[in-house]
């Protein structure tokens, strides 16, 4: 069926004859319209994915930005775009298609942040345009009589990072979405030794670990999986008892404590959903469960079980009590799927909807954590990042990359423009002990705009990498008002951002990740990191400034300083490789 309004054509593809479906205008605001969708049947229904589409010129636009991606693919034919689905705990419903000078073609979103929905956007040869597609009921879900979801389209000639950051905080208002207290702990570096270590590490190496990691800088850190077990499969089969593995960790309790003393934070991992085929848990849970994820070798809790959901915050809430911790990693929360609506059975379960129920769990872990330490953390990391999760962790993080800058790049300033009100963290950042100091800066100056994990054995890397961190650690530390909460300007959508800018009030902070021209305005302060492998930074002065200078390097060795001239248009400025240009312009 197809529908004509105001001048824009949808298509749309409804393939149960049991299910009615109507489209019609909202709003009209300036560039920025609202369509609702309106889905109706005459009984209880399990829809059948209904599609969307409309199409928009090809002019200018060579990229489709998604949510959550760690690369960039450029614009797709359409029957073979990539598809991001969305759901409570799976990432944000919005897209957008961004032209070569990083303006914005069309973003678009949709209301429903919890019912499965894909969204694409291709090329067409046929009529050299540019097809969005929502796919609604995407994956399984449960009967409905009546359903409504609101279709955003923004083709405004702005900035694309702009309407993406609108487009999210349209989803967050219409839902009636707030983000929660954000700790400030939050927002400071942390170490995180799963990379380092993975699951073989005891007590002792935890703490003499986090007693350098103070001396660097960072006061917080997150114990991963292994605490509760003494075994290095590095999958699921013991999850779910949660007792802390006394031959490895001792008195955990008394390490908290340590911890505490010199003055770190301790965060701790759980993997939500999983129940452990060989935990001794299982059998209480076995009539409770989604399905056996094979790979992981545990069973998937149902969270639509009362029991299920009481039992999990329980367990937060005793750990917490009982060993005094400051908040948790909590893991793979994107596995709680429903697989088959059909013969579901929903008896003794006070939710049908898995999403539902799972935004309820989420509601609960944070009023119950909250209540005991207000400034409880809680980090939830890629794919699980989007609206309703915004509202109950404060950590959200790049999913697993080790050692890979452009997808830590990528992912994190992603999910700046994707989230509000949360401090977004670089997947742990992981080097060679052999690699020279600004070499492993770059892990640093690639997720500079996102708070740094930290993951390497601290007692392992050379004096030099010692001094690059602590020095870019302090850097990171002293301006993360401008860094994490600035107004984000990316550049060069098409090449995994070529260059990212930070405005704040006093200053701007400009990280270069190839060798490209730079745009500063000149109308404050400002930083230029060089994460290119360049020796020096171009800058394309928007007007002709006076200033003061210091050039130092990765380790914080000042290279270079004085007074200089920086004349409207390009000025080619001597900085080492990862290394660090303050700007002070003369008033």
């Amino acid at each position: 069926m197809e529908f004509n309004i105001n001048g824009r054509q949808f298509k749309v593809d409804c393939r149960d004859s049991r299910l009615g479906f109507d489209i019609r205008a909202v709003s009209d605001d300036g560039g920025v319209c609202v369509y609702k969708c309106v889905v109706t049947a005459e009984e209880p229904t399990v829809p059948a994915p209904i599609t969307v589409e409309f199409c928009v010129p090809q002019v200018d636009m060579f990229n489709v930005w998604l949510p959550n991606e760690i690369r960039t693919e450029g614009l797709l034919p359409i029957w073979r775009a990539k598809k991001t689905l969305s759901r409570t705990a799976l990432n944000s419903p919005m897209i957008a298609a961004v032209r070569f000078d990083d303006k914005n073609g069309c973003t678009a979103a949709l209301s429903d942040c919890k019912t499965p929905c894909t969204l694409c956007a291709g090329y067409v040869e046929q009529n050299c345009g540019v097809e969005f597609r929502a796919e609604l009921f995407s994956s399984a879900v449960v009967p409905v009589t009546r359903y409504e979801v609101l279709l955003y389209i923004d083709t405004r000639d702005g900035l694309a990072c702009d309407c993406i950051v609108d487009a999210n905080r349209w989803i967050m208002s219409v839902n009636g979405y707030e983000s929660r207290k954000l700790p400030e702990a939050a927002t400071k570096p942390i170490y995180a030794p799963w990379y380092a270590f993975h699951q073989d590490f005891t007590s002792d190496i935890i703490y003499e670990q986090c007693k350098r990691a103070a001396a660097l800088g960072m006061n917080t850190v997150i114990i991963d999986d292994g605490w509760q077990t003494d075994e290095c499969t590095l999958d699921y089969r013991y999850c779910g008892d949660w007792q802390v593995c006394q031959s490895k960790m001792g008195d955990f309790g008394e390490l908290v404590k340590k911890l505490h003393d010199i003055g770190v934070k301790t965060v701790l991992w759980f993997s939500v959903p999983f129940m452990g085929v060989n935990a001794r848990s299982a059998g209480k849970f076995k009539n409770a469960v989604l399905r056996l994820d094979e790979q992981c070798k545990a069973y998937v809790l149902d969270p639509r079980y009362k029991a299920v959901r009481d039992h999990l915050v329980g367990v937060y809430v005793d750990f917490m009590r009982k060993y005094d911790l400051d908040g948790f990693k909590l893991d793979f929360i994107d596995s709680f799927t429903l697989v088959d609506a059909e013969t579901n059975d929903h008896t003794g379960m006070d939710y049908i909807s898995v999403d539902d129920a799972v935004e309820v769990l989420l509601k609960d872990i944070h009023t119950a954590l909250t209540a005991i330490k207000s400034d409880a953390l809680i980090e939830f990391r890629h794919y699980y990042t989007g609206p309703v999760m915004q509202q109950y962790g404060n950590m959200l993080r790049v999913g697993d990359c080790p050692n890979d800058i452009t997808a830590n790049r990528i992912g994190s300033i992603g999910l700046r423009m994707s989230t509000s009100g949360v401090a977004v963290h670089a997947d742990p950042l992981y080097w060679d002990f052999s690699d020279p100091p600004e070499v492993a800066a770059y892990q640093l100056c690639h997720a500079l705009f996102a708070v740094p994990q930290i993951s390497v054995d601290l007692e392992k890397i050379s004096t030099e990498q010692k001094r690059m961190l602590e020095y870019y650690l302090k850097y990171q530390t002293d301006n993360r008002d401008v860094l994490l909460f600035g107004k984000l300007e990316p550049h060069g959508f098409a090449q995994g951002y070529s260059y990212v800018t930070a405005v704040g009030e006093k200053k701007s902070i400009t990280a270069a990740y190839c060798d490209c021209a730079v745009a500063c305005t000149g109308e404050t302060d400002f930083d230029i990191i060089n994460g290119s492998v360049a020796d020096r930074v171009v800058l394309d002065m928007q007007s002709e400034v006076v200033c003061d200078f210091t050039v130092t390097d990765c380790m914080g060795n000042v290279v270079l300083c004085g007074e200089r001239r920086l004349d409207k248009g390009l000025n080619s400025v001597a900085i080492p490789v990862s290394g660090v240009a303050q700007f002070k312009i003369h008033r």
